[in-house]
């Protein structure tokens, strides 16, 4: 289960109630993040060459999407089970 505390952000708000998450997007309450397809990718893709030096970028979702060739919501879906 992907909670709130183990970094998941975005769209998802944590609720002190069950169920845990509020979806802002689809306004919809949740006990687990991952049944709410609004899922995106927060990646963080470390650049480095021979001159030893390295660069660290972050990709959203538009971009990491098409990086991984798939959408966030399967990948989750997929580690989960």
């Amino acid at each position: 289960m992907v909670r709130q505390e183990d970094g998941f952000e975005g769209n998802v708000q944590h609720l002190q109630h069950n169920p845990i998450y509020n979806c802002k997007t689809c306004n919809k309450d949740f006990e687990h993040a991952i049944h709410c397809g609004f899922l995106s990718y927060y990646l963080v893709v470390r650049v480095s060459d021979d001159s030893k030096g390295e660069a660290k970028f972050l990709l959203f979702s538009n971009i990491a999407e098409r990086l991984i060739r798939r959408p966030a919501f399967e990948l989750v879906q997929e580690a989960a089970q």
